[in-house]
């Protein structure tokens, strides 16, 4: 199957867009689910100290836990593989907890609400299309989109463990950063297991670590019911289409 003939199928799928053609969140220039616009929300944290860093590492992470919420409810109830269920399962308890924590934490310590970085919160329309595909195709997009959302996580929860000043935040960094680089190796696992995936080291760029697999994976000749190679075509597309989407170089409306 060549890269030809995979990007002609683009055109056969349908997204549903963002009108104006980026996210829909903005935070002081970025764009929400914009990889650089997440890596400036990082380098920010870098140059605070103290109680400024303190609750702006907490307006990060909470967004951040927020959207993993968002994905793992996206696949909890029709993931094909019942580990994935499980996983997506703790996901939600876990991280539901960690902003309780964390909210409760800067109202008792500082006396203010959480006020969200919107740069770390998911892209509208990545999230729109885990939504809305087939649950083998979500199945693996969740898997790959996860392992970098967990990295973006752990540069904070490195620069936690680093500068922040009270226990109950170096604690809970340390505690972040252990469990989701284990994720990030099952989940590794899972993706070279069932669907032939060979997932790149986490970097934070969920866009550009799906396309990374979707060329990896390109299926020469499998196509039958349980090979994962029609899904993988699919996925593949997919990441080409919406590359194109996010840069602006295309529009690509829904049928009615």
């Amino acid at each position: 199957m060549t890269l030809l003939r995979l990007s002609a199928l683009t055109g056969a799928l349908l997204f549903t867009v963002n009108p104006s053609g980026v996210s829909a969140h903005s935070h002081e220039g970025g764009t929400s689910g914009d990889f650089e616009s997440q890596q400036e929300s990082i380098q920010e944290l870098e140059g605070l100290a103290g109680e400024e860093f303190e609750i702006a590492y907490v307006n990060a992470i909470v967004p951040h836990h927020e959207s993993a919420l968002e994905m793992a409810q996206a696949i909890v109830d029709r993931a094909p593989h019942q580990e994935v269920r499980a996983a997506a399962a703790q996901i939600i308890e876990d991280q539901q907890s960690e902003i309780g924590m964390l909210t409760s934490f800067l109202e008792d310590t500082y006396g203010v609400e959480v006020e969200p970085d919107e740069r770390q919160m998911m892209s509208v329309e990545m999230m729109a299309e885990l939504e809305n595909a087939t649950p083998e195709m979500a199945e693996a997009m969740f898997l790959l989109m996860m392992r970098e959302h967990h990295q973006a996580a752990i540069e904070i929860g490195e620069l936690g463990v680093q500068k922040a000043e009270s226990d109950t935040l170096i604690e809970q960094a340390e505690m972040m950063i252990a469990m989701q680089r284990d994720e990030q190796e099952r989940f590794a696992t899972w993706l070279q297991d069932w669907y032939g995936i060979e997932a790149p080291e986490p970097t934070g760029d969920m866009m550009s670590a799906m396309e990374h697999a979707g060329e990896a994976t390109m299926p020469e000749t499998s196509s039958e019911p349980g090979s994962g190679g029609s899904s993988l075509l699919a996925l593949f597309a997919f990441f080409l289409a919406l590359t194109a989407v996010v840069s602006g170089r295309y529009a690509l409306g829904r049928k009615a």
